[in-house]
């Protein structure tokens, strides 16, 4: 394969490995890079490509720039046994929401029900990755992180509110979790940096000017603002985002959230909130297995229906039956350059 084109795929094992080194060749610790590469791969096999190793050139940047505790050394401040705060030491969002999120199933798993809230942390990627792990362990999962200003309130043209995504998965037998994952905004902020990369043009609807105008030209979100999901309803959610991952956490709250692309003075100092509860204090799981299913039969008397996150599953089937993931020739460019500056063999 050349450089510019993929023409075959690169197995998960080659990719996760890839991933590492580079992230390592920028500065991380190998165990601590470990999970970053193991999350960001995650995403690729199922189909999250915008938050998969595409991320890799911004997070080497920051890397490289010293706005990353790595190793980093979270402190969990155990509050009650069902609640727990994690100080995530500056260290990279996908390491600590990883920590993070295992504590919280550890305490499930003792009284039933957790939460665990994160501060000191950075962007830590999509959270289907953190729900489906509570999902994995027969538990239902929730898990929110809030993000730098770029979502104005409903009604309002200035950005006050990230982009604040929210996550909840719940069990089912076969393995495929119900994953609910969706940004509070009218759009994920990763769809509009790729759109802009592609040169693609937004739909009105997504963003808008100081005045109020539709912006279609992804390059120019930065100077208006993103809209709310469904208007008040995305605005009310992305609210409670804030309260839940801000407020009560300890972290930065809307202004002192940093972003990642345009703030290389410090680190994020975002906020995450996970919790898990055990299905097992609720019913036995063979009922809720069965429950769950009546409610899926339910949905697929509707014909042509999906389940939330059934495309993600399907997605990770296909990326099986390919034998890995295929990359498109801006991403495989990007990722060539950045092996190359650091030295590190491509897998492809």
């Amino acid at each position: 394969m050349n450089e510019h084109t993929n023409t075959q795929a690169i197995t998960l094992d080659r990719l996760t490995a890839f991933a590492v080194e580079v992230l390592i060749a920028a500065g991380a610790d190998r165990v601590q890079a470990g999970d970053v590469g193991n999350i960001l791969v995650w995403n690729n096999a199922f189909g999250r490509h915008n938050q998969g190793v595409w991320r890799l050139p911004l997070l080497c940047k920051r890397l490289s720039a010293g706005l990353f505790q790595c190793p980093c050394n979270p402190r969990i401040d155990d509050r009650a046994p069902a609640v727990a705060l994690v100080d995530g030491d500056n260290g990279m969002g996908h390491y600590v929401g990883r920590v993070a999120v295992d504590e919280a199933i550890e305490r499930a798993a003792k009284v039933g029900a957790a939460a665990v809230g994160v501060c000191n942390s950075n962007f830590l990627g999509a959270l289907g990755y953190y729900v489906q792990r509570i999902a994995e362990r027969g538990m239902l999962g929730l898990a929110m992180s809030n993000s730098f200003p770029k979502v104005a309130p409903h009604g309002g043209a200035k950005p006050v509110l990230g982009t604040n995504p929210l996550a909840f998965a719940a069990p089912r037998r076969n393995g495929k979790s119900v994953i609910v994952d969706l940004a509070t905004a009218a759009s994920a902020g990763s769809d509009i940096t790729k759109a802009a990369e592609l040169g693609e043009a937004l739909p009105e609807g997504i963003a808008i000017d100081r005045d109020g105008r539709p912006i279609t030209d992804p390059a120019k979100v930065n100077e208006g603002a993103l809209l709310p999901l469904g208007g008040p309803k995305g605005y009310a959610l992305g609210l409670m985002v804030e309260i839940l991952c801000g407020v009560a956490t300890g972290a930065g709250i809307s202004h002192g959230v940093r972003s990642m692309y345009r703030d290389f003075e410090r680190g994020g100092d975002s906020g995450h909130f996970f919790v898990a509860i055990d299905t097992g204090v609720l019913m036995p799981l063979d009922m809720f297995y069965e429950r769950m299913e009546l409610l899926v039969d339910a949905i697929r008397d509707c014909e042509g229906v999906m389940l939330p996150g059934e495309g993600r599953w399907r997605a990770h089937a296909q990326t099986e039956a390919a034998g890995g993931v295929e990359f498109d020739e801006a991403t495989t460019d990007a990722l060539t350059r950045l092996a190359g500056s650091h030295g590190v063999a491509t897998p492809w």
